[in-house]
């Protein structure tokens, strides 16, 4: 649920699917207008596409591993929702603003942390947060 502070800021109150969080990692692409546009009609273009292609290598690379990662998580996510729901294991409830955890708590059950959810929503959009990290009943 996504609300606004009075200070205008866009506060995101969610429950966490999975038990730990994904680490976004920031990829940086080659700069560009670095080597211009080769087009094969001197002899050392030959060379630097070879060397282009030794640096794109790694960036092609960390595509298949965040890909892999992805399709990891997502072929978890069934069962870690089972287990949940079996074992009773309690759900993540926590605030983010672009993308920094402003609040985190533990609640049991799909409805408590829904109305918890609501609470915080609430809370946030009445300007009485953030509240400090992990605080509650964490």
């Amino acid at each position: 649920m996504k609300v606004m502070d009075p200070q205008g800021r866009t506060v995101r109150v969610h429950r966490r699917w999975l038990p730990w969080r994904r680490r976004v990692r920031d990829i940086e692409g080659p700069e560009a207008g670095g080597l211009g546009d080769p087009t094969g009609d001197d002899p050392i273009s030959l060379p630097l596409s070879l060397l282009g292609l030794l640096l794109l290598i790694p960036f092609v690379l960390g595509l298949v591993l965040l890909v892999g990662e992805l399709l990891l998580l997502v072929l978890l996510l069934p069962a870690v929702l089972l287990v949940r729901v079996l074992f009773r294991s309690p759900w993540t409830v926590e605030a983010t603003c672009k993308g920094q955890v402003l609040w985190s708590e533990q609640v049991e059950g799909w409805n408590e942390s829904e109305a918890r959810i609501l609470d915080v929503a609430a809370v946030y959009e009445r300007g009485e947060g953030p509240f400090p990290l992990h605080g509650g009943r964490a």
